[in-house]
C-alpha cells in the first residue's frame, strides 16, 4: 500500500475521530496528508511548523546544583508550566479544557521520573519532560526557561546536564522546536543540539 493511499485513508480517519488532536510528521509527508484532510469542510485549526533537533554525544557541562527529578508535592508548581508551554505550542489551555484529566497525566509523569526541574526559592526556574523513553531515543518536550534566567545560557547547561543524564541509557535525544522561536533554537544549539529535519503539526479541535 503506497503512501497516498495511506495518506488518504488517515486523513478519513482523523475526520471522523472526535477524539483527534494532533498529527505529527515530517514536512513532506504532512503536507500530502493535508492536501487530503482539508478537501471538505473540516480544516485543521492551527499548523505548526517545526525543527527536529538531536544530541548523540554527552559534553563537559558547569552543572546546575538544583536541577533534578521533581517530586510528587510539587505537581502544582510543574502542572502551570506545562499548561503554559502547551498554550504556548496550541492555543490551547489544558488546565482550562480538561483540568482534572491534565493534572492526572502531570502526577503520572512525575511519578514515572520524567519530568526534570531546577528550582530556586520555590520557584520552577528550569523543566523538560520525557514524552518517549527507548534505547534508541529519548524525545523531550514542555522545554521551558523562566523570564529571569534567559539569555545568559542557564538552560543551555541545564539541557546539557539532562541530556548528559539520558545519554547514559540511549542513544540520541531529540526535540521538536517550532521554527518562529529563534531564542529556544539558540539555546538548544548551545548545548550541542544539531537540526536534522523539518516536521509539521497539525492540530484538531477547538479553543475551548
Amino acid at each position: 500500500m503506497g503512501w497516498p493511499v495511506l495518506s488518504t485513508a488517515l486523513a478519513r480517519l482523523t475526520k471522523n475521530c472526535p477524539s483527534a488532536h494532533a498529527v505529527l510528521g515530517r514536512a513532506e509527508k504532512i503536507d500530502r496528508f493535508l492536501s487530503y484532510y482539508t478537501q471538505g469542510p473540516i480544516k485543521p485549526r492551527l499548523v505548526c511548523y517545526e525543527s527536529l533537533f538531536q544530541k548523540r554525544m554527552p559534553a563537559s557541562v558547569e552543572t546546575v546544583p538544583s536541577l533534578r527529578l521533581a517530586r510528587a508535592e510539587e505537581l502544582e508548581l510543574v502542572a502551570p508550566i506545562h499548561a503554559q508551554t502547551a498554550f504556548a505550542e496550541s492555543g490551547v489551555n489544558p488546565l482550562e479544557v480538561d483540568p482534572g484529566g491534565f493534572r492526572q497525566r502531570c502526577a503520572r509523569r512525575i511519578q514515572q521520573g520524567r519530568v526534570w526541574v531546577a528550582l530556586e526559592d520555590g520557584q520552577v526556574k528550569f523543566k523538560a519532560d520525557i514524552v518517549t523513553d527507548t534505547a534508541n531515543v529519548i524525545y523531550l518536550e514542555g522545554v521551558y526557561v523562566s523570564a529571569s534566567h534567559r539569555g545568559n545560557g542557564y538552560g543551555a547547561r541545564c539541557m546539557n546536564q539532562v541530556t548528559n543524564h539520558l545519554l547514559e541509557r540511549t542513544e540520541s535525544v531529540c526535540l521538536l522546536v517550532n521554527q518562529t522561536n529563534s531564542a529556544a533554537q539558540a539555546c538548544f544549539r548551545r548545548a550541542g543540539y544539531q537540526f536534522r529535519e523539518y516536521y509539521d503539526t497539525l492540530t484538531s479541535g477547538s479553543r475551548r
